[in-house]
């Protein structure tokens, strides 16, 4: 069992008061033992911030030496001890007095007991003494320099608990103690009879400020492990909110990280988009050319009047009206590849055929009213992407028709069409209408990076 000992500093003499069997000499000689184990340099059974002072030397009264041999009693081997002290004991020096002024008559003993101390304290000595006279705690209490301290007693199991408190005195409890060894109550309660009022008023008030005293320590205890499971819950707060601040890093770090991916796929997509773009416009620039060939070398002929020639070689114009063998209507010249395969609407229909199945179409006589300038140039540019998302099918439908016309006048050979996911009945009749289409050649869902199935690439 552990005690906590204060000693030196605002005060010299300490006055230990408390029950029999309480531990109250145990006290006086852990403090001399300790004391002398530092002084030799020993390790102490102590905390790590205990502070022990280096004293010259250590004076002792404790225990009963009474010898009839000697002629010796109780207070006789007592105060012989006691004047061996006073006789040498001085600043520096450790004094240890068990039971002082005890053995004779109590107000004397205390009076002796209370000038002792005072020369010591006088002197500078330092004094842990124990006592049950009522007089030495009321000295301790008005006198400077000199402190009480009382060994803890349990007054609902009337029982020492051996903790050192200082700063109060402590009652005696002998009746509570004499009961708790079986003395008779009756014997008890004549003896409580023949106690004054103003020592029954001492006992009540001391064992009052006991139980206030351990209800306070009470207290002070549950407080203590209150703020230790706050200071836990708080370490356990600061550790979560760090974790959710480390999670939010990582999935900060993995958005950046998955919004620089799409950014690359859209930089590439949009480099393909150019190139498919640079290839049409090439492709614009072939056929104008392709087209001025062929007109310059038709105004030839018809200058130098050539041989006539197989129909493979007839130049006809692109855009110039056309008949197509196996094809009773006429048909337009769309254009013509360096293959030789030509590209001819008829009517609802769009053809590819071999160039020598062509020939040109008789003219009509023109209309007054009618007549028009014909201007030859490029075909007109096409989007590479047709977006038809919110659109009916109905609606969808022509614009699809008509932008595939388009495109295949423009002699563009690849198309994005956006329809979206949705439903999915956009995209059903889009590609039932693609399949059936015949300048489709084919089509298929788009690549992830093009917008998977809610686009539709079609090749004409």
């Amino acid at each position: 069992m552990g005690i906590d000992v204060q000693l030196g500093g605002e005060f010299r003499v300490l006055v230990i008061t408390g029950p029999n069997t309480g531990g109250k000499t145990v006290t006086l000689k852990t403090i001399g033992l300790l004391t002398l184990m530092a002084a030799c340099g020993l390790a102490i059974p102590a905390a790590p911030n205990s502070r022990v002072p280096v004293l010259r030397r250590i004076f002792a009264d404790i225990g009963d030496e009474q010898s009839i041999a000697q002629s010796l009693s109780t207070f006789s081997s007592h105060l012989r001890n006691v004047v061996a002290t006073l006789a040498e004991a001085e600043r520096g020096d450790l004094a240890l007095l068990d039971e002082i002024g005890a053995g004779t008559d109590p107000d004397e003993g205390a009076a002796l007991a209370m000038a002792v101390l005072e020369t010591l304290l006088e002197r500078g000595v330092l004094v842990a003494a124990t006592t049950h006279y009522p007089e030495l705690k009321a000295f301790a209490l008005s006198t400077p320099g000199v402190r009480n301290a009382s060994m803890e007693f349990d007054s609902e199991t009337l029982r020492p608990t051996f903790r050192l408190h200082v700063g109060l005195p402590g009652a005696s409890n002998a009746f509570a103690i004499a009961e708790r060894l079986g003395l008779d109550r009756a014997v008890l309660g004549r003896a409580d009879e023949h106690l004054s009022e103003l020592h029954r008023s001492l006992e009540r008030t001391l064992r009052e400020a006991e139980r206030q005293r351990t209800e306070l320590a009470a207290a002070l205890e549950e407080a203590r492990v209150a703020a230790a499971d706050a200071s836990e819950a708080t370490t356990d707060a600061e550790r979560e909110a760090e974790r959710v601040r480390d999670e939010a890093q990582r999935a900060l770090r993995r958005a950046r990280a998955e919004a620089d991916e799409l950014l690359l796929q859209a930089r590439r997509a949009l480099r393909q988009a150019e190139e498919a773009r640079d290839l049409a416009a090439k492709r614009n620039l072939v056929d104008e050319a392709r087209a001025a060939l062929a007109e310059a070398e038709s105004a030839r002929a018809a200058s130098t009047g050539p041989a006539p020639a197989p129909r493979a070689s007839i130049p006809i114009a692109i855009g110039a009206p056309v008949l197509v063998e196996g094809v009773a209507e006429p048909g337009t010249l769309l254009a013509i590849d360096d293959r030789g395969l030509a590209d001819v609407a008829a009517g609802p229909l769009r053809l590819r055929v071999p160039a020598s199945q062509l020939r040109p179409a008789p003219q009509t006589e023109p209309q007054p009213r009618s007549e028009r300038a014909v201007v030859h140039g490029s075909a007109p540019s096409v989007p590479l992407q047709l977006d038809l998302r919110g659109a009916r099918a109905d609606e969808a439908l022509a614009v699809l028709d008509r932008y595939l016309n388009d495109a295949a006048v423009a002699g563009v050979e690849r198309l994005r069409i956006v329809h979206g996911k949705g439903t999915g009945a956009l995209r059903t009749a889009i590609r039932a209408a693609l399949a059936e289409h015949p300048l489709v050649r084919a089509h298929e869902p788009a690549g992830q990076s093009e917008g998977g199935d809610g686009a539709t690439i079609v090749r004409l």
